[in-house]
């Protein structure tokens, strides 16, 4: 919802799987109206749109469950070839610097780009006990920041002017969060900045820390004679 998608926008979840998240996207952008398929159809028929979602997945297997369940829930004209949901198997950090892999720059550039990037995971880790905490390290948090960080500056790149990116985790570190939000907005210079999330405390905006706890961050950059929102 922070992300305030809308019909007709071009949409990039960057790190999709397992799809829950692809699905709330979709059906913002595709507004469905009434069932399709006759009474007991579980598929929402499909509305008039421009829009496009791109749901990528680095890893192979995790592409696949995103597949069955975006296959599972819509409709069958949006997952078509040439329709307007697009699954991409690609790692948004193997390209050259300032660049993003050519499946996902084919489809952009993007109004809206949701960045759940994987973490260490540690809230869930502590709803788990001691024993799984017992697998935490501080330098899982170090390189997940690292890659973290790639993953947004890839997002950056494929960002429409007047676009605009969410970066979230669930983890509860703050170099995973914050800390990765500052950096990212040290690189960029004045391109970016954070910008508040309506109805949500701590999101207000500036150096990084108007992310909330669990890595909500967004900004604006200007380039050439627009703005860029991420």
């Amino acid at each position: 919802m922070a992300l305030e998608v809308e019909p007709g926008h071009t949409v990039l979840d960057l790190c999709a799987a397992p799809g829950g998240k692809s699905l709330v996207l979709a059906s913002l952008l595709f507004a469905p109206s009434a069932p399709s398929g006759g009474i007991g159809s579980s598929r929402p028929a499909l509305a008039p749109s421009g829009g496009l979602l791109v749901c990528n997945e680095v890893s192979r297997p995790r592409m696949q469950r995103l597949q069955r369940v975006l296959s599972s829930f819509l409709p069958e004209e949006l997952m078509a070839k040439g329709g307007k949901v697009h699954v991409t198997n690609v790692d948004a950090t193997s390209s050259a610097p300032g660049t993003a892999p050519l499946p996902i720059q084919r489809l952009g550039p993007f109004d809206r780009i949701l960045v759940d990037a994987p973490c260490s995971s540690d809230r869930h880790l502590a709803r788990q006990g001691k024993a799984a905490l017992a697998h935490w390290a501080s330098g899982v948090v170090k390189s997940n920041a690292e890659r973290q960080l790639e993953i947004l500056l890839c997002a950056a790149t494929v960002v429409k002017p007047g676009g605009v990116i969410l970066y979230c985790t669930c983890a509860l570190a703050e170099q995973e969060n914050d800390g990765v939000v500052a950096k990212f907005l040290k690189k960029m210079g004045k391109k970016f900045e954070v910008v508040p999330l309506a109805g949500v405390e701590g999101t207000d905006g500036g150096d990084g820390d108007g992310a909330d706890d669990a890595g909500a961050g967004a900004g604006e950059e200007e380039a050439g004679s627009g703005d860029r929102r991420a």
